[in-house]
């Protein structure tokens, strides 16, 4: 779209409108006062220029709030004669050595269920038009392995990404490369094409491992979540933990960014297929911009 960023359009008109509200302040109350001879109440003049300073600012809002309404349905509309996609969704999932072969095979099977699910299939349909796309990450000496992106619009299209997770032999290993893990997610994202919303899914049970020696340079968790905000991608993320009990707290510290971005913890795999359908319907959920401000960074 030439010419306009809705991202960027979006958050200085809301920024705007805060101002506006911040400056106006409180309504002020009309303040009486008693003459001297009548014994009468009149309305302060100061109370008068407060009330209609308030009346001005608030229809200068009103104005503000009109034309952020017509600039978003703009953006919509030009995105959309672009051919962008509602929601562009890569799973990230922890293939790394910490996860056993049995680990591994029930994560595939747990994001094969969760796409045959009957309500994830009721939210990626609400959600509009989804591309989805599966890859997995290990050591950063390993390529990650990836999926084809599916765009999903019927159930057919979600079996076919199912099968593909399914049939996907293993090759990652090695120690934990969260951070290229997430770089390669968002490598992923950049060929889908133009979205309205890009979304990271990782899943872990683990830290970045610490290296003073590596072949590869690859980006630490902190550099990809800084690469996420500069691209208006969110990551959300799922811990799979039973020890670690702060480790659900590194991931909201230097992993998760994003509108109302959040992370999910279970014990053990047991629990992972149960949590990963609930995160899937929450994130494709078109209402989790709008609760940005009140879940940012949230832990479950």
């Amino acid at each position: 779209m030439t010419g306009l960023n809705p991202m960027k359009a979006t958050r200085s008109l809301t920024h705007a409108l805060g101002e506006t509200v911040r400056s106006a302040g409180s309504r002020p109350r009309m303040r009486l006062i008693a003459t001297k001879h009548t014994g009468q109440s009149q309305v302060s003049k100061p109370s008068l220029l407060a009330s209609a300073a308030y009346r001005a600012a608030l229809t200068l809002l009103l104005v503000m709030l009109a034309g952020l309404t017509a600039l978003t349905a703009q953006a919509s509309n030009a995105l959309a004669n672009k051919g962008c996609v509602d929601v562009a969704l890569v799973l990230a999932v922890d293939g790394s050595g910490s996860v056993n072969a049995r680990e591994y095979n029930f994560q595939k099977s747990a994001i094969a269920a969760s796409l045959r699910d009957p309500e994830v299939l009721k939210a990626l349909k609400r959600a509009g038009t989804v591309s989805m796309a599966v890859i997995f990450w290990g050591d950063p000496e390993r390529a990650t392995q990836s999926t084809d992106t599916v765009q999903i619009r019927d159930p057919a299209d979600a079996e076919t990404l199912a099968r593909m997770v399914e049939n996907k032999s293993r090759t990652v290993l090695g120690n934990t490369g969260l951070g290229a893990g997430l770089a390669a997610a968002m490598d992923k994202l950049a060929t889908m094409g133009c979205a309205f919303r890009s979304i990271v899914n990782v899943s872990g049970d683990g830290e970045e491992t610490t290296f003073t020696r590596r072949k590869r340079v690859s980006l630490r968790p902190q550099q990809a979540r800084a690469r996420a905000q500069a691209e208006g991608i969110t990551i959300n993320a799922l811990v799979i933990s039973s020890e670690a009990k702060d480790l659900a707290e590194y991931y909201a510290r230097t992993v998760i960014t994003g509108p109302g971005a959040f992370v999910m913890k279970v014990s053990d795999y047991g629990d992972y297929a149960v949590a990963l359908r609930r995160k899937l319907i929450r994130e494709v959920s078109p209402n989790i911009v709008s609760q940005a401000n009140r879940e940012q960074g949230r832990l479950e």
